[in-house]
């Protein structure tokens, strides 16, 4: 079994081999970004916010 440093230098290198899905991922997490910018100015959206937030949550932490 490979470890763990291995297992992320393979993602960084397909992910520089597939430019557009880097690209697809980059879009995605801009644009969640800027609705977690508009969570701050209303609750409306705050269900909507909770599963963003445990969607991204393995990438990210």
């Amino acid at each position: 079994m490979a470890n763990k440093t291995t297992l992320v230098l393979d993602a960084v290198r397909w992910l520089l081999r597939h430019r557009s899905v880097s690209h697809s991922i980059w879009c995605t997490l801009i644009l969640l970004e800027v609705v977690f910018a508009a969570g701050f100015l209303t609750f409306k959206w705050d269900r909507m916010l909770l599963v963003c937030y445990l969607l991204f949550l393995p990438v990210g932490g």
